[in-house]
């Protein structure tokens, strides 16, 4: 059976026993000193719609609406700052980090409609993907080639 203990200059922050990926991660979140981790997301309230986009769909596009302005730098990638789960994702926080940005994140493998209706929600087929002022930036090449363009492009995006 699987156990962690979670430690910051040798103190024990944390003790996981078990296999639970969820909790791991909202430990490691927690204990990370990221103070920019947003909540788990929120289901959004159904509304009255005149248009002809079924009831679900809107209520996806309404969360995911609010969830890339949730922060002026917003990040959603594959797990967290403090455990990416995929090459693309670690290299875009390191780029973020090596530039100093203050950034809001979202783990799209804790919540597969989140992962699948952002997709389409910006047309963007891959992830992490990089928002700034609620606009989808790109992914990792398009925001290296920014930096490469002008290492200062997202300063005073983040405050």
């Amino acid at each position: 059976m699987p156990f962690f203990v979670l430690t910051k200059s040798r103190k024990v922050l944390d003790q996981i026993s078990g296999a639970d990926p969820s909790k791991l991660s909202l430990s490691i979140t927690q204990h990370s000193g990221n103070t920019l981790a947003l909540p788990p997301a929120q289901p959004t309230t159904t509304s009255t719609t005149t248009t002809q986009q079924p009831p679900e769909e809107e209520d996806l596009n309404t969360r995911l609406s609010k969830l890339v302005a949730s922060a002026p730098v917003m990040l959603f990638m594959k797990g967290t700052p403090a455990a990416p789960q995929c090459g693309f994702s670690r290299q875009l926080v390191a780029l973020l980090r090596e530039h100093g940005v203050r950034y809001g994140f979202f783990n799209i493998l804790a919540d597969d409609e989140v992962r699948q209706g952002l997709k389409t929600f910006s047309d963007w087929p891959t992830y992490p993907q990089l928002y700034v002022a609620g606009q989808l930036t790109g992914g990792l090449d398009i925001v290296k080639e920014e930096f490469e363009n002008d290492p200062d492009f997202l300063k005073g995006s983040s405050e």
